[in-house]
């Protein structure tokens, strides 16, 4: 049964989120984020539903943009092993109303492919 939700879950995300770009835009302006094993810092491996993540997942973090789509805003694959870093791109600031990165209070939205 277990098998069967998690089959369920994956294909259910698979479904609403195969849509996604995960191309990003270089703004100028990023932030970094460490994801990976790091024992000092009390940090382990990316786990999702309680499995570690296999190495080759493309781990990526979308800001909501103009029409309320999600938009990449950074992504990195994992490795399997140590530690990477994924740069969140912030907004650019010359671009006017136009929303191309986060803002500054903006929610990370995680996704796994």
């Amino acid at each position: 049964m277990k098998r069967f939700l998690l089959l369920f879950f994956v294909l259910i995300n698979y479904l609403m989120y195969s849509q996604l770009v995960w191309q990003e835009n270089n703004t100028g302006v990023y932030a970094t984020i460490s994801v990976g094993e790091f024992p000092a810092w009390g940090m382990s491996d990316p786990t999702l539903d309680g499995s570690v993540l296999p190495p080759g997942a493309l781990i990526g973090v979308f800001y909501i943009d103009d029409n309320g789509d999600y938009a990449c805003g950074g992504g990195e694959t994992w490795t399997g092993d140590g530690m990477i870093a994924i740069s969140p791109w912030g907004d650019d600031s010359t671009t006017g109303s136009i929303t191309d990165g986060f803002s500054e209070g903006d929610s990370f939205n995680w996704f796994v492919r």
